[in-house]
């Protein structure tokens, strides 16, 4: 059975309508970031300044540091003098600034944002109402309505769950990743090579930890990628049983892998010191070859793939 690539388009739809902008303006950019939200970010004379898509200019207004757009905003950094502490604020998709200012924050994810006031962490809805009380030393970022919190307790982080009404869920391990598909990846110590297993969003222990195990990653279209002890790397289900594995030849020494995205995983290869993406189908066959400089996820049966610099749009046809 052929497979064929074509190549049928220059660049990432972000960066493409980026060029396209740059083609009207003659002003020298120091860097620039890729859309979002259909607002973009360029760096002039040191100062980040937004451009919308629908404008033939950024706006006048520059910041120190600037982070992409998320549910609708973006974090942003006014003044980056080293003698005042930094203070961050939320700016809205009509560069308006809004809520309090803050010691750090993270970007909005799935509704919510952290923010840190006085050394502590706690949570903001989008309305920019508190919902989670200044209270936490570590804070990760909402999944599926779940969030790992941590606690400084005798110079050493302790883990909890919470929920985004602040209610306290018990895990049963002393690290877990965040949710993805119901999942979460959890260790049985804090060694790098604990022995690694899921739990579902009640802290309930829904795939074992094994020993063998020491590398287990979030599920996406219903397998996530593990690795044995022995260096073998593996699909699994949602039963914690190997569905697949990889090709000869393809182990946890020269390979890197992502999640399944329209049933095709990107991975990246170690050959003869020169690392190179392909793809991968649910039966652990290479099915586009590793021949890439970066890559990004197939969506709608389309991948953004980039080789000598350039960026392309590949979509896999299979006769």
């Amino acid at each position: 059975m052929k497979k064929v690539l074509f190549l049928i388009a220059f660049s990432l739809w972000g960066q493409h309508a980026m060029a396209q902008l740059f083609q009207n303006s003659n002003t020298y950019f120091e860097d620039v970031q890729p859309f979002s939200n259909q607002i973009g970010a360029v760096k002039i004379n040191r100062l980040w300044h937004f451009w919308r898509l629908d404008s033939a200019k950024p706006a006048l207004k520059g910041y120190a540091k600037v982070h992409p757009y998320h549910d609708g905003f973006a974090l942003v950094l006014e003044q980056n003098r080293k003698e005042l502490p930094e203070s961050w604020q939320f700016c809205n998709v009509n560069g308006i600034l809004v809520g309090e200012k803050y010691d750090t924050a993270h970007s909005f994810c799935n509704g919510f944002a952290a923010v840190k006031k006085k050394g502590k962490w706690g949570v903001i809805n989008g309305q920019f109402k508190q919902v989670i009380r200044f209270k936490y030393d570590n804070i990760g970022d909402f999944y599926e309505n779940r969030c790992r919190v941590g606690i400084r307790k005798n110079e050493a982080l302790e883990f909890t769950m919470i929920d985004s009404t602040g209610k306290e869920i018990s895990v049963p391990y002393p690290n877990f990743g965040r949710f993805a598909e119901g999942l979460a990846v959890v260790r049985e110590d804090i060694a790098p090579h604990a022995a690694r297993g899921y739990i579902d969003v009640d802290g309930s222990t829904i795939i074992e930890c094994k020993k063998e195990r020491v590398l287990s990653g979030l599920f996406s279209e219903g397998f996530a990628p593990v690795c044995e002890r022995a260096g073998e790397l593996s699909f699994i289900s949602k039963t914690g049983q190997i569905e697949f594995s990889f090709e000869d030849g393809l182990n946890a020494t020269n390979i890197q892998i992502h999640n399944f995205s329209d049933g095709r995983a990107a991975v990246k290869k170690n050959v003869q010191n020169t690392e190179q993406w392909g793809f991968i189908n649910k039966q652990g066959q290479m099915i586009i070859e590793a021949v890439y400089d970066k890559v990004m996820p197939f969506s709608e049966g389309f991948a953004s793939v980039c080789k000598d610099k350039a960026w392309y749009f590949g979509k896999l046809f299979k006769t």
